[in-house]
């Protein structure tokens, strides 16, 4: 079986109706458009025969198929064919107007039926088809559709612009078939449903879940414009209209879904911006989702990894100057002065290995967890969420994710002893963006021209 769905320029799916494996897609291009106004309507080569662009003519649609054999059809002409040898090989059999104009007023009823609602196209067609001898209103149809055809595909050849909307809008079609396979129990869905009743409702389900996700992106992407645009970043709308709601890269889709809960969190997700700080994120997190774990300890272990990462560029840097003023760079002396100004950093990066190694498993990693758990705390120790790392042989430590703040005024009075904040010097954007992952843009950081603060 198959499940064929029309889809709006807006992303929305519609009319959706289950067909067998081996019907063609053809009767039922226009089912869907009955009652929706005209426009341009595109399809694949499956969905494109001669009634169908007589239909769409007469019923006020511009239909335009991609056609993948288009260099083999043959243009349509009226009267005899001319004399020029040149074109012989592009012309098919002339129109047999007196057959049009035999039955052209069943032709006009037949269409005006269908918009009226009173017959599905699909079932005309397939009527028309169904008969051993060829019916007269069968043929004056095919001949309406092949002048259709032979002007459409003179418009195709002639207008550019034209074949772009068709691949525009097909491209649409693709986008949302991917995302529907995705969603189908991860490609690997199976409807067991006998009737088409049964059938018809799952298509329908798998619609609203597509919806659901297509009305999630577009919320989320109207914030995270809001949020560039109030940053004085620019975000054109000629290049927004380019943006497909379509995207799913982001969204589980196995697992459990717990819906008692749902719409207790309330409120937006924070947005996920490189230029904010890390601890601010956890902080959002943490008071939107004050009872899910999982998102917090992403947070927490992001906060951990931008540390490291930090580490990393600090140390190339006073290598670097030491190197220019023509010195001999200590490493272990760095580090261990780095770690006695910086306490929480050891951790932090043990954390963020171990969180790094337990992903891509590694070969030579000899194990270990990081967990986040909830702390009553005692007279040293505040309650709050404690950041556990554990190695293979089940010893570890523990970060007390409160001291995040401790951390970035650590690492800031660090880097203005070591002289980075003011540093003249044009850093890559990229070193840049990992002070701004810890501290935003604080006052006193001068940043050198040309690399404006992204927060």
């Amino acid at each position: 079986m198959r499940i064929y769905t029309h889809l709006s320029d807006m992303h929305g799916s519609f009319h959706t109706r289950v067909l067998s494996a081996t019907s063609s897609e053809a009767p039922y291009v226009l089912d869907g458009l009955i009652g929706r106004g005209g426009g341009e309507h595109y399809t694949d080569t499956g969905g494109a025969t001669d009634h169908v662009f007589a239909l769409c003519h007469l019923l006020g649609y511009r239909f335009v198929p991609r056609l993948r054999d288009l260099q083999d059809r043959r243009f349509a002409i009226i009267g005899p064919k001319p004399r020029h040898t040149i074109l012989e090989p592009l012309l098919g059999r002339p129109i047999r107007i007196d057959v049009i104009q035999e039955n052209w007023d069943d032709v006009v009823r037949l269409a005006a039926s269908i918009k009226a609602g009173s017959v599905a196209p699909s079932v005309m067609l397939k009527k028309l088809s169904a008969f051993k001898r060829q019916n007269r209103l069968d043929m004056a149809l095919a001949e309406v559709g092949r002048i259709e055809r032979t002007l459409f595909t003179l418009d195709w050849l002639e207008s550019p612009e034209l074949r772009r909307r068709c691949q525009a809008g097909l491209n649409k079609s693709e986008a949302r078939h991917a995302l529907a396979q995705a969603v189908f129990v991860h490609k690997q869905g199976r409807i067991a449903d006998r009737t088409l009743q049964n059938q018809e409702h799952r298509a329908s389900g798998l619609n609203l879940v597509i919806a659901a996700i297509a009305l999630w992106n577009t919320l989320y992407v109207q914030r995270a414009v809001e949020h560039l645009r109030a940053r004085d970043v620019a975000a054109p709308d000629e290049l927004l209209a380019h943006l497909s709601p379509m995207s799913w890269a982001h969204v589980g889709l196995t697992g459990d879904y717990l819906w008692a809960n749902a719409a207790s969190a309330g409120g937006f997700r924070p947005l996920n911006d490189p230029a904010d700080r890390d601890a601010d994120v956890y902080r959002d997190v943490q008071i939107s989702y004050p009872s899910e774990t999982q998102p917090l300890a992403y947070a927490a272990i992001n906060v951990c990894i931008a540390a490291t990462s930090l580490r990393d560029w600090v140390a190339s840097e006073v290598a670097r100057r030491a190197r220019a003023a023509g010195l001999k760079y200590d490493e272990k002396a760095h580090l261990t002065a780095m770690y006695a100004a910086v306490p929480e950093q050891a951790l932090c990066e043990t954390i963020a290995n171990t969180a790094k190694h337990a992903k891509h498993r590694d070969g030579d990693w000899p194990g270990g967890e990081v967990r986040l758990e909830w702390e009553e705390g005692d007279e040293d120790c505040p309650p709050g969420y404690m950041l556990h790392h554990l190695n293979g042989a089940g010893q570890g430590g523990s970060l007390a994710v409160n001291t995040f703040d401790a951390l970035c005024g650590n690492w800031w009075d660090l880097l203005k002893a070591l002289d980075l904040a003011k540093d003249q010097r044009r850093t890559p954007e990229w070193q840049q963006n990992k002070l701004r992952r810890i501290f935003g843009n604080p006052e006193g950081l001068v940043l050198p021209p040309g690399c404006e603060p992204l927060s």
